[in-house]
């Protein structure tokens, strides 16, 4: 009797075991856009998500690593042999070069609670502010010159023409006036200078037009945070 038991206790272990719900991403749990242009924002695409498993399957949370990612799913709830729909946006933002973010989905399948989805692309634009969109002024003081720098890289095949440079505040100078010509694959220097007349947190930026049809005009945003300066008073 006890022999039997054992085996039916087995048996019902067994079949606990190999009955349980299984996630499975059909395709493959990467999605890659590869080279990708500004004007391609936002990117889009579908991951599959299947119940490979013989219960239900439920999806308990969805979540991007970034705002800059949606991945809502047509349903939560699978039963074996079903699927499931998730729609990715990835939002691209001023990004540049490599871009890599993930989501999350939490489930219950016992062997696979938590899995990863990696989104990539390289996004490559026209013309490239290195190594940064924006620059920081480190330690800026009322009084006291402080510069910063950047690159600006021609991204195409022809020439770009960079000109009408703006600055504001006027206080903020830059190395270029005129007309400047980039040739492709080439970048140049800017050096940014600015003497704060007064304490608190910096907010400027740079303004260029250019020849790049996709990017007729760039915009640099400044900031720092202006101290005293033991010389210079601006109370």
């Amino acid at each position: 009797m006890k022999r039997w038991f054992a085996l039916l206790l087995l048996f019902f272990t067994a079949l606990q075991v190999y009955s349980q719900p299984k996630i499975e991403f059909v395709g493959g749990e990467t999605i890659d856009w590869k080279d990708v242009s500004p004007k391609d924002n936002p990117l889009h695409s579908e991951v599959i998500i299947k119940n490979a498993g013989t219960e239900k399957l439920v999806i308990k949370e969805v979540k991007p690593t970034c705002g800059c990612t949606t991945a809502p799913l047509d349903k939560y709830e699978l039963e074996p042999g079903e699927t499931t729909k998730m729609k990715v946006t990835l939002n691209l933002g001023s990004s540049s070069g490599k871009v890599h973010k993930t989501i999350r989905v939490t489930s219950n399948d016992p062997n696979a609670q938590t899995k990863i989805i990696s989104l990539r692309a390289n996004v490559i634009r026209p013309i490239e502010i290195k190594p940064a969109n924006y620059i920081v002024f480190d330690n800026p003081k009322v009084g006291v010159e402080s510069t910063a720098k950047f690159f600006i890289k021609n991204n195409t095949n022809k020439p770009i023409t960079i000109s009408d440079f703006k600055t504001e505040p006027r206080i903020l100078k830059i190395n270029l006036v005129g007309e400047k010509q980039i040739q492709p694959n080439e970048e140049i220097e800017i050096i940014a200078r600015i003497i704060p007349d007064k304490t608190g947190y910096l907010n400027a930026y740079i303004k260029m037009k250019t020849t790049e049809p996709d990017t007729p005009e760039v915009e640099i945003r400044c900031y720092g945070n202006v101290t005293e300066s033991p010389i210079f008073n601006s109370k």
